[in-house]
C-alpha cells in the first residue's frame, strides 16, 4: 500500500535538503553516513528532479525568492515542506514497479498538488536502511513562487498567489490522499483507503521509536522490506545461489540474461565459477529488472543519454569555473584599487608630486595598473562596489559547486551503466558464442 506522510522544517539552510537527498543518512540518528575518510557517502540509488527550479540551485533560488517578498526570515517560521510516498514493498515484485515510474508518479502528484512552489522530487530505491521498498520524497519552498488557478482544494484567494505560503489544510489533506489512492488505482498497484482510520495505526513518531529502541536492544524490529532476494539464505554453494536469478520477468533482457545464467549451470561451470562472480550476476539482473530495461540496446542507449549529459554537465561546469575565475581577478583589481587610492589621492595633492611619487611608487604603480585593468573592463566607467563583485562570486560559487555535484552524479552514474553493459554483456556472451559457432558449423555443412 502506498502511504503518504508530511513534515515541516524551519531550518533556513535549504541546502541541507539536498543534501539529505543526495547523500546516505542513518535511519536513526538521521545524521549522514561517513567513508573511512570521513567524507559524505552519496546515494547510488536516486532520481532526482525540480519543478520551478534549478534541483541544485534551488537553495539558492529559495533564498532570493524569500528576499523577494521579506517571507520566512524568522526562525520560528517554517521554511519548507517534506511529503514522502512510500509505497508498498510489493509494487516492486507483483507491480513491476521501477524507480523511474515512481519518479514519473512523484512528478504527477507534485505539480498537481503543490503547483506553483520550488520543487524537489527525488526518488530512493533503498528504503529505510536498506529495506528496499522505493519512496518518493517531495520537499518544497513554504512560498509560493508563481500565480496558479484556483483548485479544488484552494480556500482562499492568497492560496493561488505568488508571494504567499503553503496551507496545510483539511481540505488539502483529503485531497491529496485521494490523488494518490487514484495513481495507484490507476497503475495497478497495492493501495488501501487512506480515507479511513486505522484502529491500530500509530503515529510516525511512536513508529521510528519502536524501531530506534529495537536497534537499542537488539532484538527483531518493525520491517519495512521487499527485497527481492534474501542474501542470508545462501551457502557455499553456487548452484543454490543461481536458482535465485528467475524471478518472474516480462523484460526481454532479464529473460535473455535468466537464460544464459541456467544455461551454464551444468555442475563442471558452478565449480570453475568463484561466489563473487554469481553475487555479481545476480545484482545485474536485479538492476536491469528495476531499470526496466528491455534489451541490450536500451540499456546501451540509456548509457549513451547520460554519457551525452555528462559532456554537457563538464562543459557548464569550466564555463562556471572560468567566470568564477574572472570574478576574482576582477576583485582582486578592485582590491588593489582600493586599497590604494588614499595614496594616490595624497599625490595629486602634494606640493612636490615627483617626489612623493618616487617615495611611494610601488603602490601608485599598482594603483595605476588596478585603474588600466578595471577601465578596460568596464569602458562604460560602470565599475561594480566590492560589495557587488563579492555577492557575485558568491552567487558563482554556489553555481559551481552545483554544477560539481551534478557532474560528479552523472560521472557515476556513467561508470555505473558502463559496468552494468560489461556485466551483461560477459553474462550472454558464453551463449552468443555458442550461437555463432552454431553458424560456421552450418555455413561449413552447407
Amino acid at each position: 500500500m502506498a502511504i503518504l506522510k508530511h513534515g515541516t522544517s524551519k531550518n533556513a539552510n535549504y541546502g541541507d535538503a539536498l543534501t539529505y537527498l543526495l547523500f546516505e543518512h542513518d535511519g536513526f540518528t538521521m545524521k549522514p553516513v561517513l567513508d573511512e575518510s570521513g567524507n559524505m557517502v552519496r546515494r547510488r540509488d536516486y532520481i532526482l528532479d525540480g519543478i520551478n527550479c534549478d534541483p541544485f540551485t534551488y537553495a539558492e533560488e529559495c533564498r532570493e525568492l524569500n528576499e523577494r517578498f521579506r517571507k520566512n526570515q524568522k526562525p520560528d517560521e517554517v521554511k519548507a515542506h517534506h511529503y514522502i510516498i512510500s509505497f508498498d514493498p510489493l509494487d516492486q515484485s507483483e507491480c513491476g514497479l521501477t524507480g523511474e515510474k515512481a519518479q514519473q508518479l512523484g512528478l504527477e502528484f507534485a505539480k498537481k498538488n503543490f503547483p506553483g512552489h520550488q520543487t524537489l522530487v527525488c526518488t530512493h530505491m533503498d528504503g529505510h536502511n536498506g529495506s528496499g521498498n522505493i519512496h518518493v520524497h517531495i520537499i518544497f519552498n513554504s512560498l509560493r513562487k508563481l500565480d496558479i488557478e484556483p483548485q479544488e482544494f484552494t480556500e482562499k484567494p492568497c492560496d493561488c498567489k505568488a508571494g504567499f505560503k503553503h496551507h496545510q489544510t483539511r481540505s488539502l489533506l483529503t485531497h491529496m490522499q485521494k490523488s494518490l489512492m487514484e495513481i495507484c488505482e490507476r497503475e495497478g498497484l497495492h493501495q488501501v483507503d487512506l480515507l479511513t482510520p486505522s484502529e491500530n495505526k500509530i503515529s510516525e513518531r511512536e513508529y521510528w521509536a519502536i524501531r530506534r529502541q529495537a536497534e537499542l536492544n537488539k532484538q527483531p524490529e518493525i520491517k519495512e522490506s521487499n527485497a527481492e532476494f534474501d542474501y542470508s539464505i545462501f551457502g557455499d554453494s553456487p548452484p543454490d545461489y543461481i536458482e535465485v536469478f528467475f524471478l518472474k520477468s516480462d523484460l526481454r533482457l532479464v529473460i535473455d540474461l535468466q537464460n544464459n545464467v541456467k544455461a551454464q549451470q551444468s555442475r563442471a561451470y558452478a565449480q570453475k565459477v568463484k561466489l563473487t562472480n554469481l553475487k555479481q550476476m545476480a545484482n545485474t539482473i536485479i538492476y536491469v529488472q528495476q531499470h526496466g530495461y528491455e534489451t541490450r540496446d536500451s540499456l546501451q542507449d540509456s548509457y549513451n543519454e547520460i554519457l551525452a549529459k555528462r559532456i554537457e554537465a563538464k562543459k557548464e561546469l569550466r564555463a562556471t569555473e572560468d567566470k568564477l575565475k574572472d570574478i576574482n581577478e576582477v576583485i582582486r583589481y578592485m582590491g588593489q584599487y582600493l586599497s590604494n587610492k588614499k595614496v594616490f589621492g595624497e599625490m595629486l595633492n602634494a606640493k612636490n608630486k615627483k617626489k612623493f611619487r618616487e617615495s611611494h611608487l610601488s603602490e601608485i604603480e599598482t594603483y595605476e595598473t588596478a585603474v588600466r585593468f578595471l577601465k578596460g573592463r568596464y569602458p562604460d566607467g560602470k565599475i561594480p562596489s566590492m560589495k557587488a563583485l563579492q555577492q557575485e562570486k558568491q552567487s558563482l560559487t554556489i553555481r559551481r559547486d552545483a554544477k560539481q555535484s551534478s557532474y560528479n552524479y552523472l560521472y557515476d552514474y556513467t561508470q555505473e551503466l558502463k559496468t552494468v553493459c560489461a556485466n551483461v554483456d560477459a553474462i550472454l556472451k558464453p551463449q552468443q558464442e555458442k550461437e555463432v559457432k552454431k553458424t560456421k558449423q552450418q555455413e561449413i555443412s552447407y
